[in-house]
Protein backbone atom coordinates (compact mmCIF):
# COMPACT_ATOMS: atom_id res chain seq x y z
CA UNK A 1 0.00 0.00 0.00
CA UNK A 2 1.24 3.46 -0.91
CA UNK A 3 1.47 5.09 2.53
CA UNK A 4 0.59 4.46 6.14
CA UNK A 5 -2.38 6.81 6.50
CA UNK A 6 -5.81 5.32 5.94
CA UNK A 7 -9.31 6.73 5.88
CA UNK A 8 -12.20 4.42 6.69
CA UNK A 9 -15.83 5.24 5.94
CA UNK A 10 -18.14 5.28 8.91
CA UNK A 11 -17.16 4.92 12.54
CA UNK A 12 -18.65 1.72 13.94
CA UNK A 13 -19.00 -2.01 13.41
CA UNK A 14 -17.10 -3.18 10.36
CA UNK A 15 -15.14 0.10 10.21
CA UNK A 16 -13.74 -0.63 13.66
CA UNK A 17 -12.80 -4.17 12.60
CA UNK A 18 -10.89 -2.82 9.60
CA UNK A 19 -9.08 -0.31 11.83
CA UNK A 20 -8.14 -3.04 14.30
CA UNK A 21 -6.83 -5.31 11.52
CA UNK A 22 -4.83 -2.47 9.89
CA UNK A 23 -3.25 -1.59 13.22
CA UNK A 24 -2.32 -5.21 13.81
CA UNK A 25 -0.92 -5.54 10.28
CA UNK A 26 1.22 -2.43 10.72
CA UNK A 27 2.20 -3.20 14.34
CA UNK A 28 0.25 -0.12 15.50
CA UNK A 29 2.51 2.07 13.36
CA UNK A 30 -0.09 3.68 11.09
CA UNK A 31 -2.44 6.67 11.01
CA UNK A 32 -6.10 5.76 10.79
CA UNK A 33 -9.01 8.16 10.56
CA UNK A 34 -12.70 7.51 10.21
CA UNK A 35 -14.50 9.75 7.73
CA UNK A 36 -18.16 10.71 8.02
CA UNK A 37 -20.71 13.06 6.53
CA UNK A 38 -22.89 13.15 9.68
CA UNK A 39 -22.06 16.35 11.58
CA UNK A 40 -22.83 14.82 14.99
CA UNK A 41 -19.76 12.56 14.64
CA UNK A 42 -17.31 14.89 12.86
CA UNK A 43 -14.38 16.14 14.98
CA UNK A 44 -15.03 13.63 17.74
CA UNK A 45 -13.26 10.41 18.66
CA UNK A 46 -14.70 6.94 18.17
CA UNK A 47 -14.99 4.55 21.13
CA UNK A 48 -11.63 3.16 19.94
CA UNK A 49 -10.08 6.63 20.20
CA UNK A 50 -9.87 7.13 16.43
CA UNK A 51 -10.46 10.68 15.22
CA UNK A 52 -13.58 11.11 13.07
CA UNK A 53 -13.14 13.64 10.25
CA UNK A 54 -15.39 15.17 7.65
CA UNK A 55 -15.21 13.10 4.47
CA UNK A 56 -14.39 16.27 2.54
CA UNK A 57 -10.85 16.04 3.91
CA UNK A 58 -10.26 13.78 0.91
CA UNK A 59 -10.41 16.86 -1.33
CA UNK A 60 -7.16 18.17 0.15
CA UNK A 61 -5.30 14.90 0.69
CA UNK A 62 -2.74 13.64 -1.82
CA UNK A 63 -3.64 10.12 -3.02
CA UNK A 64 -5.65 9.13 0.05
CA UNK A 65 -6.09 5.44 0.86
CA UNK A 66 -9.79 4.92 1.55
CA UNK A 67 -11.55 1.79 2.76
CA UNK A 68 -15.27 1.87 1.97
CA UNK A 69 -16.81 -0.41 4.59
CA UNK A 70 -20.39 -0.19 3.32
CA UNK A 71 -21.64 -3.54 2.04
CA UNK A 72 -24.76 -2.36 0.18
CA UNK A 73 -23.55 -2.24 -3.48
CA UNK A 74 -25.66 0.78 -4.50
CA UNK A 75 -24.58 2.87 -1.52
CA UNK A 76 -20.98 1.70 -1.92
CA UNK A 77 -20.95 2.73 -5.59
CA UNK A 78 -22.42 6.12 -4.70
CA UNK A 79 -19.73 6.70 -2.06
CA UNK A 80 -16.92 5.64 -4.40
CA UNK A 81 -18.21 7.99 -7.11
CA UNK A 82 -18.53 10.87 -4.63
CA UNK A 83 -14.99 10.36 -3.35
CA UNK A 84 -13.63 10.20 -6.90
CA UNK A 85 -15.28 13.58 -7.54
CA UNK A 86 -13.63 14.90 -4.38
CA UNK A 87 -10.23 13.64 -5.48
CA UNK A 88 -9.38 11.88 -8.75
CA UNK A 89 -6.28 10.34 -7.10
CA UNK A 90 -8.15 8.54 -4.32
CA UNK A 91 -6.92 4.98 -3.81
CA UNK A 92 -9.25 2.16 -2.79
CA UNK A 93 -6.78 -0.48 -1.57
CA UNK A 94 -7.54 -4.15 -1.12
CA UNK A 95 -6.87 -5.60 2.29
CA UNK A 96 -7.25 -9.25 3.11
CA UNK A 97 -7.17 -10.44 6.70
CA UNK A 98 -8.40 -13.82 7.89
CA UNK A 99 -9.84 -12.28 11.08
CA UNK A 100 -12.30 -10.11 9.13
CA UNK A 101 -15.70 -11.60 8.49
Amino acid sequence: MKNETYYITGCSGYSEEIAFALNRFHNNNTNIFFIENDSKFINTDSPLGIKILNEEILKDTKSPNVFVTITNPQIRESIVNKYRKFNADVIFPNFLDSSLI
